[in-house]
């Protein structure tokens, strides 16, 4: 492989990418367990992902996705001394079996294909980085576990996607608590949440394909990481339907420090507002689409409470 050229920095003059790795502290997260339709949810992640590798890497769905919102206080590059600032994210992850040419075992991959983050920091380092398709949004949530009763993130969207529509600002999606309930706190490791949150999951899935996840799952457990998968790619300059650098990237996330979670109490729903930019009822199997809201009861609900850090990545595959 050729050496890298060295990254011209513009650290003090108004840079906004960092050097990684980054360090996240004081972080609250709720994950919110939704029913899949493995169809649709599988031609979306072959269209999105299976497309580049010409089958050398394969990615196989599973019939439940990840709907989330995360407060973190501080985040940091470790190498670069920058400050801090917080921030809050909120989106969509969708569990992946990866399969590679040459590798007996699928691995498990957690991939995210909708994104919003309120810090422009966060959003340029996390798409230049590791390919993350972050776009800035306006989050709202308590970090208070035991008043976990709304979340909502705000963007601009487009109801339809024609000349003379308007962008505009608007909720994307929000949850709500409809039911009372208490929650509880009997994660005490990542690898105890990993278990609740999955276990728990894996219930209705068929058994072939539970096995073979739970195995993955149960490897995973034993390195307290999240590994990430992403499309990193970017336009080309002379013709922008075209990518002049094409990956799949993994960009693991490792924990630092457990500082508690559990299932969250009470019944949930999801609301995720219809509109041509953001078809992630279609994409991501959730059934028929609403003409102007879709309301999607939630299986369960489930909160941590940790530190963590954004590691270096590697390339799964690249495009010549």
């Amino acid at each position: 492989m050729a050496t890298l050229p060295d990254y011209v920095s513009s650290r003090g003059h108004g840079e906004i990418s960092f050097e990684i790795p980054a360090r996240m502290t004081g972080a609250t997260a709720y994950q919110f367990v939704l029913a899949a339709a493995r169809a649709p949810l599988q031609r979306f992640v072959d269209a999105q992902l299976n497309c580049v590798s010409n089958g050398a890497v394969h990615y196989t769905a599973l019939p439940f996705l990840f709907h989330y919102y995360m407060d973190v206080e501080r985040v940091t590059s470790i190498p670069e001394v920058i400050g801090y600032v917080p921030y809050r994210e909120a989106g969509f992850m969708v569990p992946l079996l990866q399969k590679r040419e040459g590798h007996l075992l699928p691995e498990l991959k957690l991939w995210l294909p909708y994104i919003l983050i309120d810090r422009d920091c966060g959003m340029v380092a996390g798409r230049e980085v590791w390919g993350y398709p972050k776009a800035m949004g306006v989050m709202t949530m308590n970090p208070d576990p035991a008043q976990a009763t709304h979340c909502a993130a705000e963007t601009t969207i487009f109801r339809t996607l024609q000349p003379d529509t308007r962008g505009e600002r608007a909720t994307l999606f929000e949850t709500n608590r409809v039911t009372g309930g208490t929650h509880g706190n009997e994660w005490g490791s990542f690898g105890a949440a990993l278990g609740g949150l999955f276990g728990r999951a894996l219930g209705d899935v068929e058994q072939a394909l539970a096995g073979v996840a739970g195995a993955a799952i149960d490897a995973l457990a034993l390195h307290p990481q999240a590994p990430v998968i992403n499309l990193k790619q970017f336009r080309d300059a002379a013709d922008s339907r075209k990518a002049c650098y094409q990956a799949l990237v993994n960009g693991p996330v490792a924990l630092d420090t457990w500082r508690g979670g559990g299932f969250l109490g009470g019944d949930y729903e999801v609301t995720i507002t219809a509109c041509e930019s953001h078809a992630i009822v279609t994409d991501l199997g959730l059934g028929a689409p609403g003409a102007d809201k879709t309301v999607i009861p939630a299986k369960f609900g489930g909160w941590m409470k940790m530190d963590f850090s954004a590691l270096q990545g590697d390339i799964v595959w690249q495009t010549p």
